[in-house]
């Protein structure tokens, strides 16, 4: 018996049509994961996004030139490139979208954005700051649309009040999986589109153009591969003993401490897997009966995939 050290998860080479598939997502803000993590779509604060609606739906937004972007004192935030969508807005009204504008911010300090009353529409009292640090997911950074008057600043937050992004999951996680992470957290071509002072700091490829109106995520996400088909290898918590871990046992997700890496674990309470095989090899590589750390390959619950 041995206890072989917990491994990188991944994918089963199984050929055919259980090959793995691929898609992609994007990294949440100040989020962190290694290739073979499990990921969720984690949302901090709540998402709300532009809903033109009332006398004002089909009216224009405000224009570059009603707004002024500044800067607020603060320590510790870095450099940042927020992505501002900008509406006008009054009680059960609101205008279409105007941006993205691209505001670059220095370290040490946060966004500030303000919209002057000169131009905006007769029902216009407010207006809403939809923002973010990736281009295509800003969300409503203000506790509601009305909460900023036109003429008055809005100061944003370090880290953004509302944000959404790929995350790795949690220890005994139940449901809303994504995918597995094909690449590191960082492992991206991308550092902002045309207009970002910080490209350059990590984009092999340069600067994109802004992002098409059909949303396209191109070089800002990174690659997954999808739950739903496959199989995947993950070492394996408890002891292997064919007697009772065998095909067909079910098994949860924990996040190991000490190697950041998730592992099978079948006394996990949310079972979002089921063994179909256990790797057969040599130890210390693949584990024989009565090894912990033995590498198992699960097929996944539908249950537990977004």
């Amino acid at each position: 018996m041995a206890a072989i050290a917990y491994r990188e998860p991944g994918y089963a080479q199984t050929g055919g049509t259980t090959s793995p598939l691929f898609d992609r997502t994007i990294v949440g803000q100040n989020v962190t994961f290694r290739r073979g993590a499990l990921l969720v779509q984690s949302t901090t604060g709540s998402i709300s996004v532009p809903t033109p609606q009332g006398s004002m739906a089909a009216l224009a937004g405000p224009p570059l030139s009603a707004v002024t972007f500044g800067t607020s004192a603060s320590a510790g935030a870095p450099a940042q490139t927020i992505y501002h969508y900008l509406t006008y807005t009054a009680t059960s009204n609101e205008s279409l979208v105007a941006g993205p504008y691209v505001q670059n911010v220095p370290a040490g300090f946060v966004y500030t954005v303000s919209v002057a009353s000169a131009g905006a529409p007769a029902a216009a009292t407010n207006f809403a700051d939809y923002a973010s640090v990736n281009p295509t997911l800003e969300a409503l950074q203000q506790a509601t649309k009305t909460t900023t008057a036109l003429g008055a600043t809005f100061t944003g937050a370090y880290p953004l009040t509302n944000s959404i992004g790929a995350a790795a999951a949690a220890t005994n996680v139940a449901s809303g999986l994504i995918g597995m992470a094909d690449v590191d957290s960082n492992a991206s071509f991308f550092s902002g589109v045309g207009g970002s002072a910080v490209v350059g700091n990590a984009s092999l490829l340069g600067a994109q153009m802004l992002p098409d109106a059909a949303g396209s995520i191109g070089a800002i996400a990174i690659p997954i591969v999808k739950l739903s088909v496959g199989l995947f290898e993950f070492s394996l918590v408890q002891a292997y003993f064919p007697a009772t871990i065998l095909p067909g046992t079910q098994v949860g997700i924990l996040l190991d401490a000490t190697t950041g890496w998730h592992v099978a674990d079948t006394s996990q309470s949310n079972k979002v897997a089921v063994i179909r095989n256990v790797v057969t090899g040599p130890s210390p590589f693949f584990g024989q009966v009565g090894d912990t750390g033995a590498r198992v390959q699960v097929q996944f619950l539908a249950a537990a995939i977004s």
